[in-house]
């Protein structure tokens, strides 16, 4: 008997106790097959979300190696980095001597009387959160960022990477080790304190803020006070200096910031210029300010001129703007038409230059 044409032979799909068997046999090592490809497929997804010390450091069974290196920068800035569990952090030190009358810049007396001030920025990621924070000689916030973005993630954790001189995982102390030689009222690894402490200093400056409103001067007296650069009069919010060559013992960092703040293009924060409103709190500068105060704090080889760097383009994040020419009624007719255009300048935002 001869097959239909077009159809299947019978034989193909003849089944015997042999197939049956041969199917249900394979049946689990199909199973087992999809089941490591999926396990093979969330593992990627995972590794693709690990800092570059976790694929790194070897894995002991609980957690990736913990581990604490510090390093001091060219510039005389104290770098350490610090991974524990899931937590990687970077935490940078610079010391500012403060001239007393009995020691000044250019003095050669002993500077045992000098006063002595510390800055930190700490920068703390869990894997999928980031945030920033800014703290004094004693150890009190004065500025944070608090980000939910996996951009951020990733260029933190590019820069976390990025060691040349040391191998932080092979010769950095252990978390026990380092915690004895360094007092911090807090763990700068405690992710959800330091998000806190963020939201409650956020908080703060909201309340503070809308009561300065209230009275005449006390907004900026509030933006004076809320946080200025150790040893400058101008790098900060606001300006402490009575005159214009009025600099801070920080004269290099100070003077970038002083061209930076007097930039012939500015829109202050809650106000409109230029055909846009700035929401922000603080001032946008025109974008071509903001590239020469960058330049400017890179060519003064300084750690007062690189931290500045560092919390104003990589912490505040400060957009700049730029011009563009739109087309605006000038006259128009008493049915509505308009009869005459003119060009006029109008500001758009730029994602802000890191440093």
């Amino acid at each position: 008997m001869h097959d239909d044409p077009g159809r299947f032979p019978r034989w193909c799909c003849y089944e015997t106790e042999n197939t049956r068997d041969k199917y249900a046999s394979m049946t689990p090592h199909r199973l087992r097959l999809w089941v490591v490809l999926l396990l093979f497929a969330l593992s990627s997804s995972t590794e693709s979300h690990r800092t570059p010390w976790q694929r790194a450091v070897p894995y002991n069974g609980n957690n990736f190696g913990d581990f604490v290196c510090t390093r001091v920068l060219s510039d005389g800035e104290v770098e350490r980095r610090i991974h524990k569990g899931r937590i990687s952090a970077i935490e940078t030190t610079v010391e500012l001597v403060n001239p007393t009358p009995d020691n000044q810049v250019f003095s050669t007396s002993s500077s045992d009387q000098a006063e002595i001030q510390v800055l930190t920025l700490l920068q703390v990621t869990d894997g999928r959160h980031f945030i920033q924070l800014i703290y004094d000689s004693g150890w009190e916030l004065r500025d944070c960022e608090y980000l939910k973005s996996a951009k951020s993630v990733d260029e933190f954790y590019d820069t976390f990477a990025a060691v040349d001189e040391v191998d932080c995982p092979r010769t950095g102390r252990s978390l026990n080790e380092s915690a004895a030689n360094n007092f911090r009222p807090f763990d700068v690894t405690d992710y959800p304190s330091l998000r806190r402490e963020c939201r409650n200093l956020h908080k703060q400056i909201k309340e503070m803020s809308l009561h300065a409103s209230n009275h005449h001067g006390g907004l900026q007296r509030l933006k004076r006070d809320l946080f200025l650069y150790p040893g400058t009069n101008w790098c900060g919010s606001g300006s402490n200096a009575r005159k214009f060559n009025e600099l801070g013992y920080n004269a290099a960092a100070d003077r970038c910031c002083r061209d930076h703040d007097h930039c012939p293009y500015t829109i202050e924060g809650f106000t409109s210029k230029f055909n846009f409103f700035n929401f922000r709190f603080h001032t946008i500068s025109h974008c071509d300010c903001d590239e020469r105060f960058r330049a400017c704090l890179k060519l003064s080889s300084t750690a007062a001129g690189n931290m500045v760097g560092k919390l104003f383009f990589n912490v505040v994040q400060t957009k700049c703007f730029l011009f563009q020419h739109t087309k605006k009624c000038a006259k128009r007719s008493w049915w509505g038409k308009c009869l005459k255009f003119e060009k006029e300048k109008s500001a758009f935002l730029r994602e802000a230059l890191k440093y």
